[in-house]
């Protein structure tokens, strides 16, 4: 009798580890704030260096601002740079003479003998899609968000109804991904999606003009997001492609429309990575799908492995 009490509580023990999440301290290391970001410039930052977030904090209806560090919007064929090499030596004599003015110009001079006789701006930085969490409403008290400095954690908790909830997140570096927990002392209702980041009302036909396809969908677990550029080119980024998993520890699951809901669980595991797509005849869905299959599903691993 006593063994099987023993096993019992070793099978059943996890679960109720899922079931019981402890209030964050604040840390040694980072910053804290009791209301959620009001705008992006704002939110939470957590990345790796090629993927990064911007977590707003928000309880009931989470923004997290996904990026990659290619994501540049595509808006003419690069030019070759101007052959300054040809007149270096000029460049340093003048220098050398204290002429600065006059060597400045010289690449002036050198981009106009090309036919470049106008400033070209680099191609700008866009968001690749937003992630959105949307959980069940109540009255909410002791609500603070926190990022970690050490961990490269983004943190929002609150109290709710009489129950702790929290979501914490990174980017993992040794993986790539974007690693999620939803955890509470109650039970979790949410939906899931990865959508486009917001278009002003004045710049969809700038949007247009530059990106044909910004496409959400959800298969199963999965959430996606692809969006592909107008303008390509030989060896360019055509666009990119994102997919996220789901993984809830109870409760039930299911797809509507583009988002993924989440009814009754202890716990849920979100894990995302994007991934620039150089030839869409060849989707990388499945490669992306593969590859998270193949990852520790366990928040503590991944950010003990990060």
């Amino acid at each position: 009798m006593k063994s099987i009490l023993t096993l019992l509580i070793l099978v059943f023990y996890p679960l109720m580890v899922f079931c019981q999440p402890v209030a964050f301290n604040n840390p040694e290391k980072g910053f804290v704030s009791w209301k959620p970001a009001p705008a992006w410039e704002d939110a939470m930052l957590s990345g790796n260096g090629t993927i990064g977030a911007m977590v707003f904090g928000n309880p009931h209806d989470e923004t997290i601002i996904l990026n990659h560090a290619l994501c540049y919007l595509p808006m003419r064929t690069p030019p070759q740079p101007i052959n300054q090499a040809s007149r270096l030596t000029e460049i340093r004599a003048l220098l050398s003479g204290g002429k600065f003015v006059e060597a400045s110009k010289i690449p002036v001079n050198q981009s106009n003998k090309e036919g470049i006789n106008e400033m070209l701006w680099i191609d700008p930085f866009v968001p690749f899609a937003n992630l959105k969490v949307s959980m069940q409403p109540g009255n909410i008290s002791n609500y603070k968000r926190i990022v970690d400095f050490e961990t490269g954690e983004a943190k929002v908790e609150w109290a709710q109804d009489g129950h702790l909830f929290q979501r914490v997140l990174f980017v993992s570096r040794k993986d790539n991904v974007v690693v999620m927990r939803i955890q509470s002392t109650g039970k979790i209702n949410c939906a899931i999606s990865v959508t486009n980041h917001p278009v002003a009302w004045d710049q969809w036909s700038y949007v247009k003009s530059n990106i044909k396809k910004m496409v959400s969908s959800a298969d199963g677990q999965y959430v996606l997001y692809q969006t592909e550029f107008v303008n390509q080119w030989e060896g360019s980024v055509k666009g990119f492609e994102g997919v996220g998993e789901i993984i809830n520890r109870g409760g039930q699951i299911k797809t509507q429309g583009a988002e993924v809901l989440i009814n009754n669980a202890d716990e849920v595991l979100f894990l995302m990575t994007i991934e620039p797509n150089y030839n869409f005849s060849n989707s990388l869905v499945t490669t992306i799908k593969n590859k998270l299959k193949g990852l520790n599903p366990g928040y503590d691993d991944l950010l003990a492995s990060r």
